[in-house]
């Protein structure tokens, strides 16, 4: 409040409590005062206090109209900070029955690129005259601008430019947004956007693709379980990057404003699912659950892919004979039910000590004289004479179909899985390398699984009676997969059916990640999304017709470097 104001403020009050003083002194004491006096001096006082407060009125309305109203500049900025947040509905459909159609309709434009619309619609509301649908070309932006056609006054590098003007991002004709605050070092803050890094791998059928590479035209894997194509690639240089991790594990990069199908509320079957961007996500927030992949690289694959795994987890595979050691009968009958023409497995039972049962030892034998087609495999596969913590799980097998990734994951879940009094499947191996080939198996299946590592480890059985340490062990622990993961009747009873996907899917932390190269994709799968490292599903951007950019998916606040702006058309605002 200003000095002048204050002063009236004070003198209002005194004079009222001048007034009320008198009042009393007049009415409630004993006054020789005649009435018609009283009346008169009542009225004296009942004058001046409405002359004050007319004078406290009028001056509070000439501040009020003193102050400075917003510019043409300020009001188109104004605008879109007004409507940032705002996702297209549905999502990939380049509008929202709700403002973007609505803005198209009002501009009377057609399906163009909402990153042009939006800034078009911000100028507009400020009153900017020449506003057309050519605005919404991007590349026609820079050539009206360097020819000083209406909207536009001059075509500028970075001289010049004040807020409400727009800045071309990337290479010509790639997209545009409004300017909302230009900074000393050459970077800007503006509206619009959404991308991963340009490192970020993209799965498709043959194998992890970086985002960066991939071109129209590619196929990649859809989280239903099919395949779908990439339709646009869009580039938009460096930019702010976020870590997203799941509680399993699982992180991948991108932008803040990149888009995300996510569980935002409820539970089950009664999750409420939304489009959001990154800096929107929450810890505890839900990605959606991922049907088994389909993958299939071209490789030789020369063993039963259930016996690899049996191989893998109880087998010895650093002697001239490969064996198996198990104590089941049933064990017994799924090895040789895998076994290759020409091989045997013969068994030798062995004793622990004292009463003690021993186990079986399976051998796998050929003729005499004869190589052994079970040996030579291993040897190709590069996996003959490795120790236990040594396995892994070949290239051929990981990305093989998806009924050979399971016989795999079977046979290993059969010797090195365990289910507990709960119902929960968890998985052991002193080998990291394997037990992140397991991992990758079971994303690949829809499934998740998180990657513990228990040092310290001590071991005994009956003829090592004093703890003896033994190597790290990578576990997975509480695996959901819908897949069944045994054939072994006495483990595969024990697994306890999980009703929905569980907490590794749950998103737990979004954190700053540094600057990189950003790429965007669209794709053409009903859902919009595709699948990206460690077999996050997620969001890709949104064209328009005949490849037309939109701004991706969602109105959004960001800060541009100048090694990513192509230059500024400078508008002609009124005033």
């Amino acid at each position: 409040m200003s000095t002048v104001a204050l002063k009236a403020s004070l003198a209002l009050w005194t004079r009222r409590l001048k007034y009320r003083r008198a009042r009393h002194r007049f009415y409630h004491r004993k006054s020789k005062r005649p009435a018609e006096q009283r009346d008169q001096l009542a009225a004296k006082w009942h004058g001046k206090v409405g002359y004050a407060e007319t004078m406290v009125s009028r001056r509070r309305r000439e501040l009020a109209a003193r102050k400075p109203k917003p510019s043409a500049r300020g009001k188109a900025v104004a605008w879109a900070q007004a409507r940032v947040g705002i996702v297209e509905k549905p999502p990939g459909s380049n509008g929202n029955p709700a403002n973007i159609s609505r803005w198209q309709a009002s501009l009377g434009f057609g399906r163009v690129p909402w990153c042009g619309i939006a800034c078009a619609k911000a100028l507009q509301a400020a009153g900017v005259r020449g506003v057309s649908s050519r605005l919404a070309s991007v590349a026609l932006v820079e050539d009206d601008a360097r020819a000083g056609r209406a909207p536009f006054r001059a075509w500028s590098s970075g001289r010049g430019v004040s807020r409400g003007d727009m800045v071309v991002i990337g290479g010509r004709g790639v997209h545009v947004e409004l300017v909302v605050e230009r900074h000393a070092d050459g970077s800007c803050s503006t509206i619009g956007g959404n991308c991963l890094a340009e490192d970020e791998p993209v799965l498709t059928p043959r194998g992890w693709v970086p985002i960066g590479n991939l071109v129209p035209g590619a196929e990649i894997c859809d989280p239903s379980g099919g395949t779908a194509e990439v339709l646009a690639v869009h580039r938009r240089g460096e930019e702010e990057m976020f870590a997203v991790t799941l509680a399993d594990g699982s992180t991948v990069r991108a932008t803040a404003d990149h888009l995300w199908t996510a569980g935002v509320s409820g539970r089950g079957a009664q999750r409420k699912w939304r489009t959001v961007t990154t800096s929107d996500l929450r810890k505890g927030n839900q990605l959606p659950h991922i049907a088994a992949q389909h993958l299939d690289i071209d490789s030789d694959r020369p063993l039963d892919s259930y016996l690899l795994g049996l191989l893998l987890g109880d087998g010895c595979i650093s002697g001239s004979t490969p064996t198996i050691d198990t104590s089941e009968d049933e064990m017994a009958a799924l090895v040789a039910s895998a076994l290759p023409a020409g091989v045997s497995a013969n068994a030798q039972f062995y004793r622990n000590s004292g009463d003690t049962p021993g186990q079986r030892q399976i051998r796998l034998a050929s003729p005499k004289n004869q190589a052994n087609p079970v040996t030579d495999a291993l040897i190709k596969l590069e996996l003959f004479g490795c120790l236990s913590f040594e396995k892994r799980i070949p290239e051929a097998y990981l990305w093989a179909p998806e009924e050979d990734r399971l016989a795999v994951l079977q046979g290993l879940m059969d010797t090195d899985g365990t289910v507990g009094k709960d119902g929960k499947v968890s998985f052991s191996s002193s080998s990291r390398e394997l037990a992140e080939g397991v991992q990758f198996l079971i994303r690949s299946l829809g499934g998740r699984a998180g990657l513990h590592v228990r040092g310290n480890v001590h071991y005994t059985s009956p003829t090592q009676v004093v703890p003896k340490a033994a190597r790290d062990s990578y576990r997975l622990l509480n695996i959901r997969c819908d897949a069944p993961l045994f054939r072994r009747h006495r483990k595969a009873a024990r697994v306890k059916p999980r009703s929905f996907p569980g907490r590794q899917w749950s998103i737990r932390s979004v954190e700053p990640a540094g600057r990189a190269q950003a790429v965007c994709i669209e794709v053409s799968s009903a859902s919009r999304l595709y699948v990206t490292r460690d077999f996050m599903p997620t969001h890709n951007t949104s064209f328009g017709p005949g490849g037309s950019q939109s701004n991706g998916g969602a109105v959004a606040a960001r800060r541009r470097s100048p090694s990513e702006i192509r230059g500024y058309a400078l508008v002609n605002y009124p005033g």
